[in-house]
């Protein structure tokens, strides 16, 4: 589904945003 995929880019981004903050 797409909401699952939008989901897992959120959590990719905000992994990434977590780990240079």
């Amino acid at each position: 589904m797409v909401a699952s995929l939008v989901i897992g880019i959120i959590f990719l981004v905000a992994g990434l945003g977590l780990r240079y903050w």
